[in-house]
């Protein structure tokens, strides 16, 4: 159950908890989606996945994170703050991936002249044969206090 109040803090962070694989089909009609919701020229027969596209496959992992009732998060009142990716592969019409997500970092952070918390979510993303195609490490503020184990 996420935390209501202001100021009551969210659950004790289980630092390094694990979220498995999610499997995603990087599909013509998902990538034409995509192009569209972007407002990008639509393809019939596409030829790319853009980059961005991992948005679309690694967004999920990290929802399963931050929605994790053991965290207790109150997801109405965070702040996605920062998102990095390192590339590996490219992405590839087609192609069967699995994200996994982990709850790297919670720590208290200033920011704009505030105290936040910040946590950490790193998500991992390989290809059929296991192969890193892409890393991204997404931080979220949210207001608050959070017991950090570990």
């Amino acid at each position: 159950m996420e935390s209501t109040d202001v100021n009551q803090p969210p659950k004790r962070m289980p630092i390094g908890k694990e979220y498995s694989y999610d499997c995603y089909h990087i599909s013509v009609e998902k990538v034409r989606d995509f192009r569209s919701a972007c407002g990008w020229p639509v393809e019939d027969n596409p030829s790319q996945v853009p980059q961005s596209f991992i948005l679309a496959i690694v967004r999920r992992s990290i929802n399963r994170l931050i929605r994790d009732p053991e965290l207790g998060l109150n997801v109405g009142r965070l702040h996605l703050n920062r998102i990095r990716f390192q590339w590996e592969l490219p992405l590839t019409l087609g192609a069967v991936v699995r994200t996994a997500a982990k709850l790297s970092q919670a720590g208290r952070v200033e920011f704009a002249g505030r105290s936040y918390w910040a946590i950490v979510g790193l998500t991992h993303t390989v290809d059929e044969a296991g192969a890193t195609l892409c890393r991204s490490r997404w931080e979220y503020h949210q207001a608050g206090e959070i017991a950090v184990d570990g």
